[in-house]
C-alpha cells in the first residue's frame, strides 16, 4: 500500500513525502494528479520521493499512482484543502 504524506501550509503549497507503506522505503515515479471539486484535472506529474505543488484555494482530491510494467500497481487518495493568505 501507497503512503503519500501531505502537508498544508499557511500558503497554497501542498508538499510530502512519498513511501511504500510495507518498508516505508522512498518510492520513485509516482504520478501524483490534482482534481478540482468539480472532477477537472488541474494537475499532473511525475514525482520520486517528495513532491511540492502550488494551488488556488479551493477543494482538491489527490491520487496518487505507482506504475510497474504498464499497470497500476499501487493506488492512494486523499481529499486536501488548498486556503490562500499567510
Amino acid at each position: 500500500v501507497l503512503i503519500v504524506l501531505h502537508t498544508l501550509l499557511h500558503s497554497t503549497t501542498i508538499s510530502g513525502n512519498i513511501y511504500d507503506a510495507e518498508n516505508m522505503s522512498p518510492l520513485n515515479n509516482v504520478i501524483i494528479m490534482v482534481q478540482s471539486s468539480d472532477g477537472s484535472v488541474v494537475f499532473q506529474r511525475v514525482f520520486s520521493r517528495n513532491y511540492s505543488l502550488d494551488l488556488p484555494a479551493g477543494s482538491y482530491v489527490l491520487r496518487a499512482y505507482i506504475f510497474k510494467d504498464g499497470n497500476i500497481t499501487d493506488y492512494a487518495y486523499y481529499e486536501v484543502e488548498a486556503k490562500g493568505g499567510p
